[in-house]
């Protein structure tokens, strides 16, 4: 399969971020979809990043609906940060339309504490867990070498 990216600006990120999968819905100031079939993979207190079928260009302001463990949904506005498309070629027939063909990152234009609460709470999860598991390893090591 021949196929070309073409590479928009990425900006740096400056949090900590963690794999978190969900689909999400992307809508523009009018409130329509400018990223269909788009899933969160990842997700942080400055932003996340999306795969979907097509994704809008960087500097577009969006307002990301994303479900949380709990059941309710976040409501967020963000900006696109940078964005890679896959770009197929029309002479191999390649399919379109597939759930990956762009990925995208979310830059958050909120500073609200009260906003960016929830993605907070799922990261200092997320940190209990991984420092749990790292507990649980060393003292299964410990009991495998007595």
């Amino acid at each position: 399969m021949a196929s070309a990216l073409r590479i928009h600006r990425h900006e740096p990120r400056g949090c900590d971020r963690m794999a978190y999968r969900a689909g999400i819905s992307v809508v523009d100031a009018t409130g329509s979809s400018v990223a269909p079939l788009a899933r969160c993979v990842e997700l942080g207190m400055g932003g996340l990043r999306v795969v979907a079928a097509a994704g809008p260009g960087p500097g577009t302001p969006v307002r990301v609906e994303l479900p949380l463990l709990t059941g309710n949904r976040l409501a967020i506005d963000g900006r696109v940060a940078w964005s890679r498309e896959t770009l197929h070629l029309p002479l191999f027939g390649s399919p379109r339309g597939r759930y990956d063909d762009a990925v995208f990152g979310i830059a958050f234009t909120t500073n609200d504490p009260l906003d960016l609460a929830p993605i907070a709470r799922l990261l200092a999860v997320r940190a209990h867990q991984r420092v749990r598991a790292g507990r649980l390893r060393r003292a299964r090591s410990r009991l495998i070498h007595a």
